[in-house]
């Protein structure tokens, strides 16, 4: 997310330094009926909605990047209703990018790490008939809330 936020232009990166966004688990049931059906609600509702800053700072480069996460995010606290949906849609679509994607070509053994900072990660499907996909995930302790830009 470090490039697709350098590659805005200066009066983009300038509208959207200080937004912030309002992220709640509850919002990626109302996405999906499948899931909504599978979970336990009462998991969602321990979860409050959440406001995070739409650019944060890295706690170890210091670099800004976007922090989106299109299924928790349900608007942006300065800018009412349809135009923080707008603009968010805006900024996923930059994001998502072609230039801005890696995309893994799995091949067993494989071990992929990322930073969660400062990426936007999302599964591609696979035949999970023919196919065995086991996977562990590991999370560091330690850093304080998003830092705002």
């Amino acid at each position: 997310m470090y490039i697709a936020y350098e590659e805005l232009d200066d009066k983009l990166k300038n509208k959207i330094t200080n937004l912030t966004v309002t992220h709640s688990h509850d919002h990626i049931l109302s996405l999906s009926k499948d899931l909504h059906r599978r979970q336990n609600r009462g998991e969602y509702t321990k979860l409050p909605p959440v406001v995070h800053p739409l650019v944060r700072i890295h706690p170890e480069t210091g670099k800004p990047s976007l922090f989106l996460s299109p299924h928790t995010m349900t608007g942006i606290v300065q800018l009412p209703g349809q135009q923080g949906i707008t603009l968010l849609d805006k900024l996923i679509a930059h994001a998502t990018q072609d230039r801005f994607v890696y995309r893994h070509r799995w091949q067993q053994h494989d071990v992929v790490m990322w930073d969660n900072r400062c990426t936007m990660h999302a599964v591609t499907p696979f035949d999970n008939q023919t196919q065995r996909r086991i996977m562990h995930r590991t999370t560091i302790v330690g850093d304080e809330a998003p830092i705002a830009a």
